[in-house]
Parts: C-alpha cells; structure tokens; sequence
C-alpha cells in the first residue's frame, strides 16, 4: 500500500519527501528490534560493549534506547546480531526479516522456530540487509543535512554574540541538526521543527558555559595536576559567582579580609580531602570518558582545554560521540561528588 503524504509534505521537493520517509522507516525498524523481548539481556551486553548506559534514574531501558542516535541503534543491533542473539519466534522473525527488507525470507508457519544453522543463516543474511538499509539512510541523512547546512550558522549568529564561544556554539547546532535529522517526522515540516531542536540546543550549550561554578576550571585543573595543595582554589571558591571565562586571581594577590583563614592548616586539609574527591571521582570514569573530559578541561597531561572539534581530532571518533561521552561522564561525576557536596564544581 502507498503511503500518503500530507499536505505540509508536499511543498517540500520530492528528494527531501523520500529522504524522510527512508531514514523514519529505518527508524521504526530500529527501534522493534531494540524492542525484542526476547533479546532484552543480549541488548544489555551489546549496550556495554560501546559504553552506553542501558538506563539511569528515572528513564527505563526502552526510553534509552530510543533517545539513542540511529547510528548508535544501528551500531547495537549489528553488534547483537553478530553476536549469536536468542532465536526468535516465527511471527517475530518474519516481521524482522521484512523490516530489513530481506524479501526472499520464506519461513516454514509449521516451524516455531528455526534451527541453529539455518538460524545462523538467517542473522547472516539480515546483517547484509541492514547494512545495505543503513547505507540508504546515511546517503538520506547527508542529502538532508546539505540541504540545511545554512541553518545552525544563523541560528548561532543570531544567538551567540560571544566570539570565543561561536565555535563551538556552530559545533553543537551541527549536532543538534543531524539529532533533528534523525528524529525526522515525514508528516511534519522539518525546517521548523530543526530551527527550533538547533535554536534550544545552543542556548543550553550557552547557559553552561555561563553557569556559575564553585571555582574556576583551570584552579581545579592545576590543583589535579600539583601534588600540593593550591591555596588560590580556596580564594576562588569564596565566591559563588565566578563564571568559567573568569580568570583566576593573581598568585601574589592578597585575599579579601574574610579569607585571611585561607591558609589555615583546616582549610588546606579541606582543599586536599576534595582533590582526593575529584581524583578518586575521576578515576571511576571509564578510559574513555576519562580522556575525554581530561582533553575538554585540561586535565592530567593535557595543557590547555580542547574544544569539541579539537577532542574528536585527538582521539578519532566523531564529535557527537565526544558531546555524549563528556555528558555522561559529568553526569556520573556529579552523582559520584554529590555526597561532599562538589556536584556543582
């Protein structure tokens, strides 16, 4: 049966209309695999195989999984399949081998399930339609993104009036357009709906990089690296109103008369017990969350932060699997530090 396409579609030229339908189908099929019953445990393993958490607090599992960019869905299933999942059903088999688009799939009704080697047959047959799916909808997602690549230059010049931060403002519109991308709805007009998915995703990237801090980043950074204490953290921390783009206070600089204490024995104990916080903290991380905030905040042997664009040149992944693995990784040194109190730090 031919889908219909509504009227909104319609304005929009043919090419963007298929592009559309192609990456949602791809989509939709992405998503009741990950969906399976029967290879919820096997997904798990899959998940933990690229470092993707299978669920935090408050999201189930399933919520996850879709949040997930096609890419990474498409990276799980092809990595479950290769790994000998659970043999399916007959209904649950032929739906999956006819959202892959594996047309010659006859399966046997008499038959629940299939044999082993037939079985293997089957899992090989639908990786190579997979990926052939997956092909389609990355020639979908470029055409999409060409046709659009105009759109975060002028929402980050609209927004962002800082130059030092317009870099990797343009960086996370680019993010944030292929996120739009892949949440594509055929039946709604996209130029809207990613104008305003870019538009909300510069404006958090601005307000954290303005949100006020306990002390500035590059205090903690030296703290990290010095095997003594840094008086000046204690300085800084005073105030709560310090913002990442402030610099820090001179070394000589004398303290205000409410902070004369600073060097009192208790408060260099206090600054200590929290670098061993945050060593600790740090050391929880996996490897590669762990290289990648050392890169973004100039941490350990790295001299100076690291932009986005910067972090994916240095360790050879793309920049929005950067974006997701410094996002996780503060979330997990929030919930780690939150106890002492050093979750806003």
């Amino acid at each position: 049966m031919k889908e219909s396409i509504p009227d909104t579609v319609r304005q929009q030229d043919t090419a963007s209309v298929k592009d559309a339908l192609s990456i949602a189908r791809f989509r939709s099929a992405l998503d009741w695999t990950l969906a399976l019953p029967t290879w919820q445990t096997a997904i798990v393993h899959s998940l933990a195989h690229f470092d993707i958490a299978a669920g935090r607090q408050g999201v189930s599992q399933a919520t996850a999984l879709r949040s997930l960019p096609i890419e990474r869905k498409y990276q799980v299933i092809r990595h479950l399949i290769a790994s000998s999942p659970p043999t399916l059903g007959y209904a649950e088999t032929n739906r999956l081998a006819r959202l892959c688009g594996y047309t010659s799939h006859s399966p046997n009704p008499s038959l629940n399930r299939l044999g082993d080697k037939r079985w293997e047959q089957f899992c090989s047959s639908v990786r190579l339609r997979l990926s052939a799916r997956y092909e389609q909808y990355k020639s979908s997602q470029n055409e999409l993104f060409a046709h659009h690549y105009s759109l975060p230059a002028r929402c980050v010049a609209r927004i962002c009036s800082q130059s030092s931060l317009q870099e990797d403002a343009l960086q996370e519109a680019r993010l944030a357009l292929l996120d739009a991308i892949d949440r594509i709805d055929p039946e709604e007009n996209f130029a809207s709906y990613a104008r305003h998915w870019v538009e909300r995703r510069v404006k958090n990237f601005l307000m954290r990089e303005q949100f006020p801090v306990t002390a500035p980043i590059n205090e903690i950074s030296k703290t990290l690296r010095s095997d003594t204490p840094n008086p000046n953290l204690t300085h800084a921390t005073q105030s709560k109103t310090i913002r990442l783009d402030q610099p820090s206070p001179p070394a000589d600089a004398s303290p205000e008369p409410h902070t004369r204490s600073a060097s009192h024995p208790n408060h260099l104990a206090t600054i200590s017990d929290e670098c061993d916080a945050i060593t600790s903290a740090l050391s929880e991380l996996t490897e590669k969350q762990r290289e990648v905030i050392q890169h973004r905040f100039g941490l350990g042997d790295s001299s100076a932060p690291l932009s986005l664009a910067q972090v994916a040149q240095q360790t050879g992944i793309s920049r929005q699997q950067v974006f997701q693995r410094e996002k996780r990784a503060l979330q997990r040194l929030r919930e780690l530090l939150a106890p002492i109190g050093l979750e806003k730090a």
